[in-house]
């Protein structure tokens, strides 16, 4: 029995001091750049959580730059420019954009609701709302790349920081990152897991630009679509979403959107975006919007010119500049 008990306890010694080793090392390294106040929009090994990265910049600058145009939504909202979006703004509009990865209704509420307790005008906004994220998840998510920033969301820092040290401890990104610390170089282990696509990052309005990306595609359209042939599957021609994802908890979040909109007298316009898999929004989740925001929404999902022609998009997920300046030139025709 004495053997047991001293084997047990030798186990939960054992594993304490792994544990304190663990937490130590990344208090120390801080592998997701979210324990110090430092606005890096690349880290050493993964993707950056963009939404703790938008707020915390947003909370550094706006005393400064007085933000009251806002760019909502996911990593979509890559193909709008601030500089392409300001050319249909008054010379007043001073904007930011506001976005997230895999951003969702939840995520644009909690902001919404963030920037008007804080007094914020919000004079101008776009957001971007995508068939197949945007109602996917009415609440907060437990994913490091994806959890809300306390700030915005009003719940635990303590489960906020839990999301990545859980992350840390995965044995995948544990080994890739603790290879990176000891020879400077990236083991691919899981593709997803590292930040491929090197982008330049505008540390005041928070933009995110794909420059080197688009260079080579211009250098050589065809030689970029012939290497990325896998990535763009065949599509069977539009489709409709049989689904409704707009359940009663999205429903309030966006009646909750419309009124903070009004509340601040708003000039805002809706995107549904041009997805590469071409199906079309649900007719009732269309119904919805239409009777909520009426001719703020546009929708530019299904098969159309944009979706049609394959170098409109970086891969099957994210479409180019290209596409967000043509579809800017629809939406705010009125202002030409």
């Amino acid at each position: 029995m004495r053997k047991f008990i001293r084997r047990v306890f030798h186990f939960f010694l054992v594993a304490g001091i792994a544990m304190s080793l663990l937490l130590i090392s990344y208090i120390c390294f801080d592998p997701f750049v979210v324990l110090k106040k430092i606005y890096y929009h690349s880290i050493p090994i993964g993707n950056p959580n963009r939404d703790y990265l938008s707020t915390e910049l947003f909370l550094k600058n706006y005393k400064t730059y007085r933000f009251n145009s806002f760019i909502f939504g996911s990593s979509r909202t890559l193909a709008y420019r601030i500089d392409s979006w300001e050319k249909y703004l008054s010379k007043e509009a001073k904007p930011f954009k506001f976005d997230a990865y895999g951003e969702t209704i939840y995520g644009i509420y909690t902001k919404m609701k963030f920037l008007d307790k804080l007094n914020v005008k919000m004079d101008n906004a776009l957001l971007i709302f995508c068939r197949n994220i945007t109602f996917q998840r009415p609440h907060n998510s437990d994913n490091h790349l994806t959890i809300k920033h306390p700030a915005t969301s009003g719940e635990s820092e303590w489960m906020f920081h839990w999301a990545f040290f859980k992350a840390y401890l995965n044995p995948n990104y544990f080994f890739e990152f603790l290879w990176h610390k000891i020879t400077g170089k990236q083991k691919v282990i899981d593709a997803e897991m590292l930040h491929l696509n090197k982008m330049t990052f505008d540390s005041v309005r928070n933009e995110m630009d794909l420059k080197a990306k688009e260079n080579s595609i211009n250098l050589g359209m065809n030689v970029y679509y012939m290497e990325k042939k896998n990535l763009f599957y065949k599509r069977k021609g539009e489709l409709l979403d049989p689904k409704s994802k707009i359940r009663k908890t999205q429903l309030f979040m966006l009646k909750e959107i419309k009124r903070l909109l009004e509340k601040h007298n708003t000039n805002y316009r809706i995107v549904i975006s041009p997805l590469y898999e071409q199906m079309k929004f649900s007719v009732e989740d269309r119904r919805i919007l239409k009777q909520l925001f009426g001719d703020h929404i546009h929708d530019f999902s299904g098969k159309n010119y944009f979706t049609d022609d394959v170098t409109h998009y970086y891969e099957a997920s994210h479409y180019r500049p290209m596409v967000g300046d043509s579809i800017l030139s629809i939406i705010y025709a009125d202002k030409k």
